[in-house]
């Protein structure tokens, strides 16, 4: 039973096809087609600190739609979970509940080996509000696939003092009150004889 499950967790791979998921974290320029729609479901555990009790759990539910020739549209609901101790030991469950909304926009013909895509993401996860936006760019041939993004992420977390709402900038772009100061991240992969 053993080998089977390991030879059947090899295998799928090799049958398996995700429209967008070339690359982990990095995206291509494929676009759904009108009418297409495709649903995702994600699960991220983390366990353990050290000397400390620790379990997130990340859950992301996606329905995505191609809209038109050029244009596709996602909706995520997110469920972020963290079981932790504190210094005296006491457990403490913290937990949030959010949506995002992703446009992707074809920039180039579909059929084109080298494309480029518009990508915006809004989230909105308890008292943070993140913009995310991409320019995607990606080259098809025989197989092969090679895709840069150029990426710029602003998170801004939402307080009230003294009746009045305020926007604060989060962790790792302090000081970026505009996109001119927010921090620019550029990826690139390829991947070799297993583009469609």
């Amino acid at each position: 039973m053993k080998k089977f499950s390991v030879l059947f967790f090899c295998v799928l791979p090799l049958f398996s096809f995700t429209q967008d998921r070339s690359f982990g974290q990095l995206y291509s320029a494929h676009l759904l087609e009108k009418g297409s729609l495709e649903l995702e479901f994600w699960h991220t555990s983390r366990f353990g600190h050290e000397g400390q009790l620790y379990h997130g759990i990340d859950q992301r539910f996606k329905v995505e739609a191609g809209l038109g020739k050029r244009i596709q549209t996602a909706l995520y609901f997110n469920r972020f979970q963290n079981t932790f101790s504190d210094p005296v030991n006491e457990v403490i469950h913290t937990s949030q509940i959010g949506f995002s909304n992703e446009w992707k926009v074809g920039l180039t013909k579909p059929e084109s080996s080298f494309r480029m895509a518009a990508y915006a993401e809004f989230s909105l996860r308890g008292n943070v509000v993140e913009l995310e936006t991409k320019f995607i760019a990606d080259k098809r041939w025989n197989k092969n696939l090679l895709a840069c993004n150029l990426s710029c992420r602003m998170d801004e977390v939402m307080h009230r003092e003294y009746g009045e709402t305020h926007l604060e900038t989060e962790g790792n772009n302090p000081g970026a009150r505009s996109w001119f100061h927010a921090p620019v991240w550029i990826l690139c992969g390829l991947r070799y004889g297993t583009a469609e």
